[in-house]
């Protein structure tokens, strides 16, 4: 009997009963006709959408090691520069307010000091997205780290009159404190930053179902679009953004072992993190507890 040969290689999309596509691959087989009753076709599928996610997940981290590794080298040689000319910015400033310096002047080294303190600021940001510490746990009281970040971005809220809220239950969690407060002092800055005068921004803390739920809720004007890509980084909707903010929380959480989503609607935008009760097996454990103490009162609302 005569080889069957292979007529024909078809890869097509497919989308399934409950709505999930898929990437198929069809090998149209015929064997050799011996009667006409006889079956001349056969259709051999195989589904190839975990394979080709694989391997693009594989090229894309890939290319973003070969980004990393470039844009890491070149931070490097831009941050003592920018750092050496924003020193003497100052002195120049100060000694021409020594001098008399008049508005014009004034103006022009303002913008100057702004600018090199915005390209400083990327290039830290970039740093810290590039190069990232992994995370030491410890256990570490939600009640007191909201309070600490509630403190650091204090000034800020004040400035801008929005009043920010906390309502924090008493729990502990396995966690680097200093990653997280960073991630948690960056939700709320954007929140602040998207609210009105006279607005709210609240952080809730919360547990349920093992895990532990932090979520930033402002009631700005929300994303325009609510499927951006704003957890990807140099994706920004602020007009002097780095772009980085997000992508360095979402990065930091998914080092925690936990996830991040946020929803959007006119007047409402709302973060949740959501990190494990217990330990990750993959993360280290501290050798010194941080931040394990327990507020006796209840949160204070500001």
């Amino acid at each position: 009997m005569p080889a069957p040969a292979v007529d024909a290689e078809l890869v097509c999309p497919m989308r399934t009963c409950t709505g999930e596509n898929r990437e198929l691959s069809w090998r149209l087989i015929r064997l050799p006709r011996t009667t006409p009753a006889d079956v001349i076709l056969f259709a051999f599928g195989e589904d190839l959408t975990e394979e080709r996610a694989k391997t693009k997940r594989a090229v894309d981290a890939e290319k973003v090691a070969t980004v990393a590794a470039l844009g890491t080298s070149l931070a490097h040689a831009i941050r003592n520069p920018l750092n050496g000319a924003l020193l003497h910015v100052v002195v120049l400033e100060r000694s021409l307010e020594r001098r008399g310096i008049n508005g014009e002047c004034k103006e022009a080294l303002d913008v100057i000091e702004k600018e090199v303190q915005r390209l400083s600021t990327l290039v830290t940001e970039f740093l810290e997205f590039a190069q990232p510490m992994p995370p030491v746990l410890a256990p570490v009281s939600a009640r007191a780290l909201a309070s600490h970040v509630a403190r650091l971005v204090g000034p800020r809220f004040e400035r801008s009159s929005v009043v920010l809220d906390l309502e924090v239950d008493d729990i502990v969690l396995p966690t680097d404190s200093v990653k997280l407060e960073r991630a948690v002092e960056q939700l709320l800055v954007n929140a602040v930053e998207a609210s009105s005068k006279g607005g709210h921004v609240i952080l809730r803390v919360s547990e349920r179902d093992h895990e532990i739920l932090f979520q930033v809720e402002d009631h700005g004007a929300g994303f325009a679009d609510p499927a951006i890509a704003i957890f990807d980084p140099f994706v920004s909707t602020k007009a002097n953004g780095t772009g980085l903010g997000l992508a360095i929380v979402q990065r930091i959480v998914a080092d925690l072992g936990g996830s991040i989503a946020f929803h959007t609607r006119p007047g409402t935008t709302l973060f949740s993190v959501t990190l494990p009760a217990t330990s990750p097996q993959h993360l280290p454990r501290g050798q010194n507890d941080r931040n394990t103490e327990i507020e006796s009162t209840r949160p204070r609302r500001r």
